[in-house]
């Protein structure tokens, strides 16, 4: 008996030890479960957004062509 005492011990620290890891977490970031953790048990994928960086326009009409000479010419 005295061996299962010993280990259930060793269990019950183990087990508190969890909780208060839990509890820190939860603490520090606000959340119980990571959400990158949630999202891999999610139906549905996660939805990305992308803005676009605010720049100059790469479309063709707003460079101004050049010729060989390197000199600007007006767009046709």
């Amino acid at each position: 008996m005295r061996r299962f005492g010993i280990h259930r011990r060793l269990q019950q620290l183990v087990l508190d030890g969890l909780f208060v890891a839990l509890l820190l977490h939860f603490f520090v970031t606000g959340h119980v479960v990571p959400p990158a953790f949630v999202d891999l048990f999610r139906d549905q994928p996660a939805v990305v957004v992308v803005r676009p960086v605010d720049g100059p326009q790469l479309s063709p009409d707003a460079a101004p062509a050049t010729n060989d000479s390197g000199d600007e010419t007006p767009g046709t």
